[in-house]
């Protein structure tokens, strides 16, 4: 009683690859803190134009969080700002201690994350967990599909996650008409750990990988005849989900099962987004797995399309790009599929035309 609550956003900062000058970075918040923690530590060099984009990519790194803003910034003299960059890709910014004077909750931001998971219910816990696979923003129908079953219901993921942005464990930004959720990235580190130390992190993995492969799903902007603008925005935020979902399941036996639709689902998107090389590479990985069961499949023809049209441009005419788009042809003359024939004939008439 008499307490009020005041919401704190992150402190903003500076866009990655924005090429900007230093006094650009500068003016952002999360930029200063940075810069007067490492003062107050005892670092006295100037940030430099070269050390600008370093000092941007460090900032996205810990998401404007205050505390992990100061205690990445009082390790600048022991390794500088490179190396701090490399450091906070792994688990180690959540050991990070900083003042011994402070409560202990504060000493480390793996400190703070305890103390916050202590505190919410376990069904908070179990849907914290199960969202953590999520490498990029999810909206809730995503929520949903990975983070229910197992003994939770729909709605109790709905309450949960409700819960989870009201205590500031999930971020929450408000897109149109809809949301988009978010875990900052030292929660997901920490929330992942906790994953790893259940036994449901294969079965969460799979579950991420099928939303991944039906939201991108076999209807894209190109086979539909073209797509709203929020609806290519919300493929391309698919993307760091589809490079984490590729990922785990080339890299795990419990994702065989999973690799060639998965890759043939997300290999659109990386023609859409113009990665033509990690298109070619993902088709050329999931190709080399079919089995009988995808041999002339429309998940084939996909990733024959895919690699027909990347190496269009990474190639030329090369004979691996004109028996890409051959064997994806005769799989759409196979299947039926007048569309995809039509763009295939239409890519080889590209392909003759400029022998």
């Amino acid at each position: 009683e008499g307490e009020q609550l005041f919401e704190l956003d992150s402190l903003e900062g500076p866009p990655q690859g924005a090429g900007l000058s230093a006094s650009q970075v500068l003016s952002y918040p999360a930029a200063r803190l940075f810069v007067e923690r490492a003062a107050a530590a005892g670092h006295r060099a100037e940030i430099t134009d070269g050390d600008a984009e370093l000092l941007a990519e460090i900032c996205g790194k810990l998401d404007g969080i205050a505390l992990a803003i100061e205690l990445a910034a009082a390790r600048v003299g022991a390794h500088g700002l490179r190396e701090i960059a490399t450091l906070l890709d792994g688990r180690l910014k959540l050991e990070w201690r900083g003042r011994r004077t402070a409560p202990p909750r504060h000493q480390t931001l793996g400190a703070t994350l305890d103390w916050s998971y202590g505190l919410i219910s376990e069904s908070e816990r179990v849907v914290l967990r199960r969202l953590a696979v999520f490498a990029g923003p999810f909206t809730l129908q995503g929520a949903v599909a990975v983070a229910s079953g197992g003994g939770e219901a729909a709605h109790s993921v709905v309450h949960a996650l409700e819960q989870l942005v009201a205590k500031s464990l999930v971020s929450a930004r408000p897109d149109g008409s809809s949301t988009r959720y978010r875990l900052l990235d030292a929660t997901r580190h920490y929330a992942m750990q906790k994953l790893a130390d259940c036994d449901e992190g294969r079965n969460i993995a799979r579950r991420h990988a099928r939303y991944v492969q039906d939201a991108l799903g076999t209807t894209t902007a190109e086979s539909s005849g073209g797509s709203q603008p929020s609806d290519s925005r919300d493929r391309a935020e698919l993307l760091a989900d589809a490079r984490a979902a590729l990922t785990r399941a080339y890299a795990n036996d419990y994702g065989a099962e999973m690799r060639v639709p998965l890759a043939a689902a997300c290999s659109r998107l990386f023609v859409e987004l113009n990665l033509l090389n990690e298109g070619c590479l993902w088709a050329s990985r999931a190709l080399a797995v079919l089995d009988d069961t995808s041999r002339g499949s429309t998940w084939e023809l996909e990733l024959q399309s895919t690699l027909g049209h990347a190496f269009m441009f990474t190639e030329r005419n090369s004979e691996r790009c004109e028996g890409a788009l051959r064997r994806g042809l005769e799989i759409a003359e196979a299947l039926g599929d007048s569309f995809n024939k039509f763009r295939l004939l239409a890519r080889l008439n590209m392909f003759y035309r400029r022998t």
